[in-house]
């Protein structure tokens, strides 16, 4: 017959007779029997307390939710276009503003609780919109390349300077350098060397570059800026550049003999005053007596 208790039964496993009572380091002074009562007896539940009245603290606190404000479809579409956003795909959803949807973030612009400049893609997008313009508007060719020497970008100066036709900018994206440069092994030294080169000048066709190349991102994106010194416009920046040192350095020079001039000054007339003073009698002298005596 199978025993079914009404309650779940502690087992104690032990490898002690009569368990921890009768165990190692146990008092002996008593029987095995004692020890049991005295623990179960120990063990007993303490008497309850008398409860006290509980006291109400319970409060219900009505929700009082703010007031949303409701906009349009067409001033969400106008708040959405300023931060770069004209179409459902350009909603990115990505949360960086803080708020969970484009959408949301638009409401919030609208009343001006929120700032553009909160949109990660819309500051990405703004700093790249920069730094095009910038590179289109330098005065120097400009060509930006990637680990395997492939244009990223480039200036329109940089098409006319080394480009057998004129073409877009955008046209040279993807191209590889040695395709249109050929010096395109500075910038293998650049990404081998991890040294940017700076103010190299090199003889191309009937001119001079100044080259420099440096690295944005190591081993991955390097930038070359060339700029033709043998243009007249160059050439008077250059002799303008030059005619300013030249001056300073004449500056330099009158200060230096000035100074000179001042010291040698001095030094001469600390000598001659020394010697006008060992010349010179004392007081109640009479130079003329003192030969004949």
């Amino acid at each position: 017959m199978k025993w079914k208790p009404e309650h779940n039964i502690f087992f104690e496993m032990s490898a002690c007779a009569g368990s921890c009572i009768n165990g190692p380091k146990a008092a002996r002074a008593t029987s095995v029997a004692r020890r049991r009562y005295d623990v179960i007896q120990y063990a007993k539940p303490a008497t309850e307390f008398p409860r006290r009245p509980s006291l109400a603290i319970a409060q219900d606190y009505p929700a009082s939710p703010v007031a949303r404000n409701e906009y349009g479809e067409l001033q969400l579409r106008d708040a959405l276009r300023t931060v770069g956003k004209y179409s459902a795909e350009d909603e990115l959803n990505c949360g960086g503003c803080g708020y969970d949807t484009c959408r949301d973030f638009a409401r919030a612009l609208i009343p001006r609780n929120a700032e553009r400049m909160m949109c990660a893609a819309y500051t990405r997008k703004l700093a790249q919109k920069k730094a095009n313009a910038l590179l289109q508007k330098m005065p120097s060719a400009v060509v930006i390349v990637d680990d395997d020497l492939n244009i990223i970008e480039c200036n329109s100066n940089f098409v006319h300077l080394f480009a057998a036709e004129e073409e877009p900018a955008k046209n040279f994206e993807g191209r590889a350098l040695s395709a249109v440069m050929p010096f395109s092994y500075l910038f293998n030294r650049v990404l081998d060397s991890d040294e940017d080169i700076v103010g190299h000048d090199i003889r191309y066709q009937r001119g001079i570059l100044t080259t420099s190349i440096f690295t944005i991102e190591p081993h991955a994106v390097m930038c070359g800026i060339f700029r033709d010194i043998s243009e007249p416009i160059v050439q008077k920046e250059q002799i303008i550049d030059r005619a300013r040192e030249v001056i300073q350095k004449n500056l330099k020079t009158v200060q230096q003999i000035a100074y000179l001039l001042g010291e040698n000054a001095a030094d001469s007339e600390i000598i001659l005053n020394s010697i006008v003073r060992s010349f010179t009698p004392k007081d109640g002298d009479d130079p003329i007596v003192r030969e004949q005596q």
